[in-house]
């Protein structure tokens, strides 16, 4: 987060004062907003996992995100590929090859929106303070 939040402002999120290293007052106060964006995100209507809600957990993290098939949302570092895999038991399945950041498990959630292979969720292209992407 703490990167994220200097990409995005182009100011050092963390400051020296008498006590050491500390968090300047503007890394605080866009931490708080983000805590409000995944507190909007997470007590949301529980309809199921929309593409609305895949779409601001992505722009939360800069992140890519996609649905797993238990109904996942997976965070990755790069664009995730889909690929085939054996089961074991015979049959191949579909599955989201990446490094994951994290998994947020939503309970009770339903990818309701179609399939879970088609949920590939890319965040939105934002300037930093420089111009550019």
């Amino acid at each position: 987060m703490k990167e994220q939040y200097e990409i995005e402002t182009g100011k050092q999120a963390m400051v020296f004062s008498p006590k050491g290293m500390s968090p300047s007052n503007g890394y605080v106060q866009w931490l708080e907003e983000k805590v409000e964006e995944m507190m909007e995100i997470m007590v949301g209507e529980k309809k199921g996992i929309t593409n609305e809600m895949l779409k601001k957990i992505a722009n939360f993290y800069g992140l890519p995100v996609a649905v797993d098939h238990y109904d996942n949302v997976l965070v990755f570092r790069e664009e995730p590929e889909l690929e085939d895999f054996y089961d074991g038991d015979g049959s191949y399945s579909l599955a989201w090859i990446g490094i994951r950041v994290t998994v947020i498990e939503l309970i009770g959630y339903e990818y309701m929106d179609g399939s879970w292979w088609m949920s590939l969720t890319l965040p939105d292209v934002k300037e930093n303070k420089d111009g550019k992407e």
